[in-house]
């Protein structure tokens, strides 16, 4: 009963690891193309300044890939 928290969590971070993956394949536009404006305070737009249109969509893919791979660490991890 106490690992449901940590679970819940771990999985949290399995479902938004596949959100950003499938955004970055389908080209969402707020994950690839953010607003220029909100550079100072959102990670994408952030990324979109420096490293332009590629690298977004390559740190999009890759934190995705990071936050599954955390994620199903932490749920191994809770059902153990």
């Amino acid at each position: 009963m106490a690992a449901i928290p940590g679970f819940l969590f771990a999985a949290f971070f399995v479902v938004s690891g596949f959100v950003l993956i499938y955004g970055a394949y389908h080209r969402s536009p707020f994950l690839i193309d953010p607003p220029q404006e909100l550079w100072t305070a959102y990670s994408q737009a952030f990324v979109r300044n420096f490293l332009g249109l590629r690298g977004t969509i390559m740190f999009t893919y890759g934190l995705g890939v990071i936050f599954v791979a955390a994620g199903i660490i932490g749920v191994w991890k809770s059902v153990q």
